[in-house]
């Protein structure tokens, strides 16, 4: 009888199959480029395959149960190890306390300040460990988070380990967009595509941390099935921007340019552009709702399941406006805070523009 792996675990099923597959025909690749959307699961299932070729209970692997699996699950696994980009700026006990906390909770995200990278240290440290046998493991691994961030000099360096990887070795590579992968680098490397989960998935994944209510699956919804946004909006909200989103709306529409400024200057105040990019990021799901109902006449799929008298209302009022045109308003101003321009011009000019299409409704 085959010992079945991954049972407990809630990952897409073709992956499921694919790792049940090569490991039982002693088919692992030396080293893995797991690559998709962030809020996919990659760096939970990366552990959990380390537990997997590690794991010393008698059936269903990983136990969970077994001294290897509980130290990888506790990040004290010697032969284990978990990287992903830190600014030079946070101190080791603090970093040490990071890597623990993404261990214990894999699918949460991490709030790290400063300029992130993975510098040439890092890989060095790593090489000089693989160069000798596991302490304990039967197959050490490393997980390695964000190679987007390598230093060149940490790529150049790693491509040595890539190239002449020690048997008893594995390498596990995460990245949410392939094409940002060096070609020297993503050569060397299965690559392993990790789909959104369904919403169904991602309920049973937010029932680990939170008693389901009647809000989680708009939230689901709300956040496109990105279990990491999901779970960071349930832990960390303490108000629905969803009514400002509207008043803002409504506001430009109407020129009431002292509530604009208002609500901007709130923005900017925080000193965050990832409050700036949350609140442009949730006025275009708003739009793409009112654009959907619109379109089909029916609210079944709404993002925005829990509003949808709201919405319905909305879109009936704004029924004559180039959707599409405002997509592209939202979009492009979300990039301009992305790619670091001013967070208060940008949003002004978002007024601005937004005005001009909402008032064509007139």
């Amino acid at each position: 009888m085959n010992t079945p792996y991954f049972e407990n675990l809630i990952i897409q099923d073709k992956i499921k199959s694919f790792f049940n597959n090569v490991i039982r025909n002693d088919h692992l690749a030396h080293a893995y480029l797991f690559y998709g959307n962030g809020g996919t699961g990659k760096v939970a299932f990366a552990l959990e395959l380390a537990k997997t070729l590690n794991c010393i209970g008698p059936q269903n692997k990983p136990c969970g149960e077994c001294p290897a699996c509980i130290k990888i699950s506790n990040s004290g696994h010697p032969d284990v190890k978990l990287i992903f980009p830190i600014s030079k700026s946070v101190k080791e006990e603090k970093r040490s306390g990071l890597i623990k906390q993404k261990t214990q909770h894999p699918y949460k995200k991490l709030a790290i300040p400063g300029h992130l990278n993975i510098p040439i240290e890092t890989i060095r440290e790593l090489k000089k460990e693989a160069m000798y046998a596991p302490f304990e493991a039967k197959k050490r691994v490393f997980i390695i988070s964000g190679i987007e961030y390598f230093s060149r000099e940490a790529a150049n360096s790693f491509l040595k380990l890539l190239e002449e990887p020690p048997d008893n070795l594995m390498i596990i590579l995460i990245a949410n967009d392939i094409n940002s992968v060096l070609d020297t680098i993503r050569s060397r490397c299965q690559p392993v595509l990790f789909p959104m989960f369904s919403e169904e998935q991602v309920m049973k994944i937010v029932a680990k941390y939170f008693d389901p209510n009647d809000d989680l699956r708009a939230i689901i919804r709300i956040n496109q099935n990105n279990i990491g946004d999901i779970l960071d909006n349930i832990e960390n909200s303490d108000e629905d921007i969803r009514p400002i989103i509207l008043n803002y709306m409504r506001s430009v529409a109407s020129n009431k340019w002292v509530e604009i400024n208002k609500i901007n200057e709130a923005i900017v105040q925080t000193r965050d552009k990832n409050k700036a990019l949350e609140f442009i990021n949730m006025m275009l799901l708003w739009i793409s709702d009112a654009f959907r109902f619109n379109t089909v006449g029916s609210g079944k799929d709404l993002l925005n399941i829990d509003m949808e008298d709201v919405i319905v209302k909305f879109a009936g009022h704004y029924n004559k406006i180039d959707y599409n045109q405002v997509i592209i308003v939202l979009e492009q101003a979300y990039q301009d805070i992305k790619t670091n321009l001013n967070v208060s011009l940008t949003m002004t000019n978002l007024a601005i523009n937004m005005q001009k299409l909402l008032r064509a409704n007139k």
